[in-house]
């Protein structure tokens, strides 16, 4: 399976990401708690952490089965790589989201 890749942005853009776990939430199940949110760049150089391009914290949609994650100012000539882990209603039921962001 394939990483999914958002749409490219500029370096100057500041966008909300979505992270979609309805598809693995069955009846009566959210995501819940802490969101775990891990940035690396694969490709191009970031000198600061990749994680300063995160624009605040994570939060869950009013549905609870998908994660905004807001950034911005990222690198130009940069894919951050990112890994979204979060809870469920479920206690023995962990997410996780991966997906590529690529910077004209």
């Amino acid at each position: 399976m394939s990483t999914p890749l958002f749409q490219k942005l500029g370096p100057d853009e500041a966008v909300v990401l979505t992270f979609n776990y309805a598809d693995e939430l069955v009846a009566g199940e959210q995501l819940e708690g802490v969101i775990d949110v891990e940035v690396t760049v694969t490709s191009g150089v970031d000198a600061g952490a990749p994680n300063s391009v995160l624009n605040g914290v994570a939060a869950y949609n009013t549905g609870q089965t998908q994660v905004l994650q807001p950034v911005k100012g990222a690198v130009s000539g940069c894919v951050y790589y990112f890994k979204v882990t979060a809870p469920t209603t479920n206690p023995k039921k962990t997410l996780t989201r991966y997906a590529l962001l690529e910077i004209i």
